[in-house]
């Protein structure tokens, strides 16, 4: 089976949560349950995080990875995730490593089940990427009144006998490192879902944080 290694892009800005990655929810800050999640997925892998930030850095490094110090022209507010990620690739790659799970540290609940999980699928051979999701079972709606994942134009019948629905958890991604790099598209090839079994929840606003702060609790049963 082809090995994979973790890249957790982890930039110092944020508008919504000033200083996020370093933020603690329990008593583990997200970039430090992000790092530990990925040791425990690949205990014969590294992990990687690509950061522009010193106090980021300090914290990683203190829980076992190792960085990449990203410049600043890929961790303004518009640069995409993909842009970190080749450039930590072109300037980390492990030989033996041809799959890459992409970890997201705003996701507090990520597990070493989820990335291993996620990266398995890649592994595997059947696919070429893959994401981790949670089922879903709601109604979205566009502008003007107009169903998505539903016809309103129909009488709505019972949850189970629509077809099944799965939102992106936000935490875990994998892909084959050549065909990314390739691409520089996250969804390359044939993509495969990971169903999570952990919280979804993903930190963008103040907010989030105390709603992690309680989940955590519930969570962990504290």
């Amino acid at each position: 089976m082809d090995k994979a290694y973790v890249i957790i892009p982890a930039r110092g800005g944020s508008k919504g949560v000033p200083m996020k990655n370093v933020q603690l929810v329990g008593n583990t800050s997200l970039i430090a349950r992000s790092v530990l999640a990925a040791k425990e997925a690949f205990l014969d892998s590294p992990c990687v995080v690509a950061t522009d930030c010193p106090t980021i850095k300090e914290e990683a490094l203190a829980y076992g990875a190792r960085i990449i110090n990203l410049p600043e022209r890929l961790t303004t507010d518009n640069s995409p995730s993909e842009g970190s990620l080749v450039y930590a690739i072109e300037h980390f790659w492990p030989s033996d490593c041809s799959v890459v799970a992409f970890v997201q540290c705003t996701s507090p609940f990520v597990t070493a089940e989820d990335i291993r999980g996620t990266a398995a699928l890649v592994q595997s051979g059947e696919y070429d990427s893959a994401l981790a999701v949670a089922p879903f079972h709601g109604f979205i709606w566009g502008a003007g009144g107009k169903g998505i994942t539903h016809n309103e134009d129909v009488m709505r019948v019972q949850r189970h006998r629509y077809p099944a629905k799965y939102l992106e958890t936000g935490s875990v991604y994998a892909f084959r490192r050549k065909l990314f790099l390739e691409t520089q598209n996250r969804f390359c090839g044939r993509t495969g879902l990971h169903i999570s079994e952990s919280p979804r929840l993903e930190i963008d606003e103040p907010a989030d944080l105390v709603q992690a702060q309680l989940m955590e609790r519930l969570y962990r049963g504290n």
